[in-house]
């Protein structure tokens, strides 16, 4: 009995042997085709990918020649615009030096009415007043005098018209003053 159990469990154990055998091949042949189809389509995604590299190459060379033919035009254009931007600071500069050359003329235009008037008061003064109140006279002319060449280093035309105006109505105030100083003394 006991070797009847054992005959049937040594062919039980066969068949299963025989099953695994069966199902192991059966696995491997699967996983063979697996792999084979695996390295089917690895080495058909490697050719796709390669031409997509290609392309996308042929692509970017486009890309990077147009690039560099619109640098190259950029350039140009920034070139012909400083150009222009050059001449026309260059014709903003040429007006500035003739508006200031023009104020430097009305300037000297202005000092040389002065020297008149300041002349002119001088002898005014000279021919009315006794010879001490003359010295007095070209003393404050040496002060309008200094003022003057003062006013000349500035050549600003705003300021001279304003220190002239001044001047003039100190000379005044002053002369007025020590003529009512001297009459009452």
């Amino acid at each position: 009995m006991m070797e009847e159990h054992v005959i049937q469990i040594m062919v039980m154990l066969a068949q299963m042997n025989a099953r695994n055998k069966g199902m192991n091949e059966n696995i491997d042949a699967r996983n063979k085709e697996m792999d084979e189809k695996m390295d089917a389509k690895k080495k058909e995604m490697k050719e796709d990918v390669g031409a997509r590299m290609e392309k996308m190459g042929a692509s970017m060379q486009g890309i990077n020649q147009k690039m560099d033919a619109r640098n190259k035009e950029m350039k140009e254009e920034m070139g012909a615009n400083m150009e222009g931007i050059n001449q026309k600071t260059d014709a903003r500069d040429e007006k500035m030096n003739a508006t200031i050359e023009e104020m430097n003329e009305k300037m000297d235009a202005i000092m040389e009415k002065m020297d008149e008037k300041i002349n002119k008061r001088k002898d005014d003064i000279s021919n009315s007043l006794s010879k001490k109140f003359q010295m007095k006279v070209e003393t404050n002319q040496n002060e309008i005098t200094g003022i003057k060449e003062q006013m000349k280093v500035e050549k600003n035309l705003k300021v001279v018209k304003n220190l002239v105006v001044e001047n003039v109505i100190l000379m005044d105030q002053k002369v007025k003053e020590k003529i009512e100083h001297q009459l009452k003394s």
